[in-house]
């Protein structure tokens, strides 16, 4: 059994070497072939992943796998305003040297067709990034990393969102996926400027941290976005919210609670 599965192993690998330059990771698009989706599929499925949580961080969550409800509250091209209550699937993916990156996925139902998806151009507003979350957690912090990875050298972007096999390759060192991320829980008060003018606020209150993020635009000086996400001690994440402009495209999580 184990010579078998050393095999296809070795197979897996094999393929992998000669696919990843042209399928897994094509940059020249932002877009992947239904070739590509499959292939990828196949690889994380069949690779082992790390099983193991490393980190020993309270305001997030320590099994390797788990199962989060929420109220969700959110733009629909049907009601504007949907409401249900969801699951948000949480996975670990790697185990970094002084981290461990982690995948949530909010599901939604799925007949009501209101996640837009690359494989299936649903007619919808909430995009995929909308609705996928990678963190990578240390013992002191939180950080909500881009799936989005541009290379200076080539001048390119290359995709990780929903590409766990790519975002890892790309970025395969704790300094390289925390200088493509920002930091989102620490029980450090933070406020930062950008050049852009986008404002980040952390505060931490009777162990909950609060993350806000504004953004606006640089003609008008009006809101742009702005994405929130509330932590709390021995619990982990108990709100999250974000929209476009003046609440368009508008994506709230309430009451945000680990099933057991």
């Amino acid at each position: 059994m184990k010579l078998k599965k050393t095999g296809i192993l070795i197979i897996a690998g094999l393929v992998l070497s000669i696919c990843s330059g042209k399928l897994l990771f094509d940059a020249q698009t932002y877009e992947y072939n239904e070739l590509n989706i499959a292939i990828l599929g196949v690889f994380q499925t069949i690779l082992p992943g790390d099983t193991e949580v490393k980190h020993q961080n309270p305001y997030f969550y320590s099994q390797n796998t788990f199962n989060l409800s929420a109220e969700a509250t959110y733009y629909s091209t049907v009601s504007y305003d949907a409401k249900e209550k969801v699951n948000i699937e949480g996975k670990l993916i790697k185990n970094y040297k002084t981290g461990d990156l982690f995948k949530l996925k909010i599901d939604f139902r799925e007949e009501q067709g209101l996640i837009y998806d690359n494989t299936f151009k649903s007619p919808i507003q909430l995009t995929s990034d909308r609705v996928v979350f990678y963190f990578y957690v240390t013992n002191e912090k939180i950080y909500l990393v881009n799936p989005y990875i541009y290379n200076e050298q080539k001048k390119q972007v290359y995709i990780g969102l929903n590409n766990e096999m790519a975002l890892t390759f790309f970025l395969p060192t704790d300094q390289e996926i925390i200088a493509n991320s920002e930091i989102v829980c620490q029980e450090e008060i933070l406020h930062v400027v950008d050049e852009y003018g986008g404002v980040t606020n952390i505060t931490s209150k009777n162990e909950e941290v609060e993350y806000g993020r504004r953004e606006y635009n640089q003609s008008n000086g009006e809101l742009s976005f702005h994405e929130d996400f509330i932590w709390e001690k021995d619990k982990g994440l108990i709100f999250y919210g974000s929209a476009y402009r003046m609440e368009a495209e508008i994506l709230y999580l309430n009451a945000i609670e680990e099933i057991e």
